[in-house]
């Protein structure tokens, strides 16, 4: 078993198998769920017929909501934990050097935890450029690319 106790893989496999199962759903289902994280597209067309974007990123959004308060659970547990191991550096010199190295390099659980929130940030940026695009069926030009939202890792 790994070091986070098989939790990261649980959340993975929780929100894949959300995700899987939402092919089986009515779309209106799965829309309705999404209307109410984004209720400025509740009213938009509805979907007639086999697939449709607009339908398969609702879904895909709600199988990251289905697990939202587990993995923000699962990170404050992480939190804890390293907590813990820096205490046990006071007491355990290895310990304290390993964990000082690691923070000097930004290479520690806070290092790595911060780049994940910068990478959610980003994502949540690039939905709220592209969704109305997807939501509203608003043609996507060339020239839209220049106004996409640019990852700045700082």
């Amino acid at each position: 078993m790994n070091a986070d106790g098989g939790q990261g893989v649980e959340l993975t496999l929780a929100q894949r198998e959300k995700i899987h199962d939402a092919w089986d759903l009515p779309k209106e289902d799965s829309l309705a769920a999404f209307a109410k994280e984004y209720p400025e597209y509740k009213d938009t067309v509805p979907i007639a017929g086999g697939f449709h974007w607009k339908w398969y990123y609702a879904f895909q959004h709600m199988g990251d909501v289905s697990v939202r308060d587990a993995s923000a659970a699962y990170r404050d547990g992480l939190m804890q934990r390293d907590i813990w191991t820096r205490r046990a550096g006071w007491i355990l010199p290895a310990v304290g050097v390993q964990t000082r190295i690691h923070r000097l390099a930004e290479t520690d659980l806070k290092a790595s935890l911060a780049y994940q929130k910068r990478i959610r940030e980003y994502h949540a940026k690039l939905r709220e450029f592209l969704y109305p695009y997807i939501f509203n069926d608003v043609p996507f030009r060339q020239e839209e690319f220049a106004k996409l939202p640019r990852w700045d890792d700082k």
